[in-house]
């Protein structure tokens, strides 16, 4: 009870308004990823979402001696991003609820049922631009492997359901932040376009 009611007030205090008690909940994972664009580098790294359904990426992006973090945590309001050796933010376009996993019912002849990934049920998702989708719906639907027409893959491995503490999407404590104010961006958790309807 103790931990709810603070977590509830870190919400509130932030301008995020506390969910209703039977509001669906995101589900708390960490992962590996592996990216694959023919002609490009491969891109491997780490996963995270937390409870209120902020996100941590830590990649090679920018090549092995390069770390890339990529951070949306939906409690501040914030993107982080470390980039160069410099964390940079800047605002969130979020609703004052904050970003819910939906409940929209899933037509099963466009979700349909495939092989497991990793141990884990998905079901196969075809997007209007004929991205693949295997859709996990144990993690509120989120796509553990992606194949894209021009050949791009993605997936995620050793995905761990536990809880993810609150301080991974946040810069580190002592950490000069840069803050950008001059354009909104918001969470993404499906690539721009993708986000299945």
């Amino acid at each position: 009870m103790k931990i709810a009611a603070l977590a509830a007030f870190g919400l509130l205090a932030f301008g995020v308004q506390a969910p209703p008690a039977n509001t669906p909940r995101w589900v708390e994972f960490d992962a590996n990823f592996v990216r694959t664009q023919p002609g490009m580098r491969k891109v491997v790294g780490f996963f995270h979402r937390g409870v209120d359904g902020s996100t941590r990426e830590d990649s090679n992006v920018d090549g092995p001696s390069k770390p890339v973090i990529l951070i949306t945590n939906v409690t501040t309001r914030l993107e982080y991003t470390f980039e160069g050796g410099a964390w940079t933010s800047y605002p969130l376009n979020v609703p004052p609820q904050g970003v819910r996993p939906d409940t929209i019912a899933r037509n099963p002849r466009q979700y349909a049922p495939d092989k497991p990934i990793d141990g884990m049920v998905v079901v196969r998702f075809v997007n209007p631009q004929g991205i693949v989708q295997f859709q996990a719906p144990s993690l509120n639907y989120f796509a553990i492997h992606t194949e894209r027409p021009g050949g791009g893959r993605e997936t995620y491995s050793n995905i761990n359901i536990r809880e993810q503490p609150a301080d991974l999407f946040l810069p580190p404590p002592g950490a000069v932040v840069t803050a950008r104010t001059d354009g909104w961006r918001g969470p993404i958790w499906y690539p721009a376009g993708e986000a299945p309807r």
